[in-house]
């Protein structure tokens, strides 16, 4: 799921996708290491790696979702916002 999260960040409203996944992801990721500290011999060193990784992939998925977002939204607003003067431009 952190690897879809880097995925579907580079759209506008398909972002949205990628910061849910993202979301998701950490509050897995957290779980899984609050269970790891619990019990640490019931994991490999390979599966928490995983944990790691699919950590560190939504975090950046998270980041560059919400940057895109919130650029084209901005974009959007500005727009909209210069309408009225589009037709004084000769």
């Amino acid at each position: 799921m952190g690897i879809l999260s880097i995925v579907f960040c580079w759209w506008h409203f398909v972002s949205l996708i990628g910061i849910i996944l993202g979301i998701i992801t950490l509050i897995m990721a957290h779980k899984e290491m609050t269970v790891y500290r619990a019990h640490p011999d019931r994991y490999s060193l390979g599966s928490l790696n995983n944990v790691k990784t699919g950590r560190t992939c939504a975090i950046i998925g998270l980041t560059i979702s919400i940057i895109i977002f919130v650029f084209v939204l901005l974009l959007i607003v500005g727009l909209i916002a210069t309408l009225p003067f589009w037709g004084m431009i000769e």
